[in-house]
C-alpha cells in the first residue's frame, strides 16, 4: 500500500489548542495567512464535551459560531467540530 498520493499536496492545518483557539483567534490566523497567500486548509475547534446527554445545537454555535458562514471563516478556512467523549452514541446524536 502507497501513501505517496497523500504527500502531493501538503495540507495547512490551524489545530486547536485548548483555552487559546477560540473563534477570535481562528478568525485573526486564518486572515492572515490568506492575506500571505498561504491560506490554512482547514481548522479544527477545541474539543466540546458530550456526557450524559446528546448536546443541543446552540451550543455548537456556542463554540464553533462559523456553523452561521456554513462552517467556514470569515477568509473562507472550513472549520470541523472535535468531539470529545466516552459514549459513541451520544456523540453520534449530538
Amino acid at each position: 500500500m502507497s501513501f505517496n498520493h497523500l504527500f502531493n499536496h501538503p495540507v495547512r492545518l490551524l489545530a486547536p489548542m485548548e483555552g487559546l483557539t477560540d473563534p477570535l483567534m481562528r478568525r485573526i490566523l486564518t486572515k492572515i495567512a490568506s492575506d500571505l497567500g498561504r491560506p490554512y486548509d482547514w481548522s479544527v475547534s477545541e474539543f466540546i464535551r458530550v456526557t450524559h446527554y446528546p448536546l443541543p445545537a446552540h451550543v455548537f454555535y456556542k463554540y464553533v459560531p462559523e456553523l452561521h458562514q456554513n462552517g467556514e471563516t470569515l477568509s473562507g478556512t472550513p472549520v470541523h467540530i472535535q468531539l470529545l467523549g466516552n459514549n459513541p452514541n451520544m456523540m453520534a446524536e449530538s
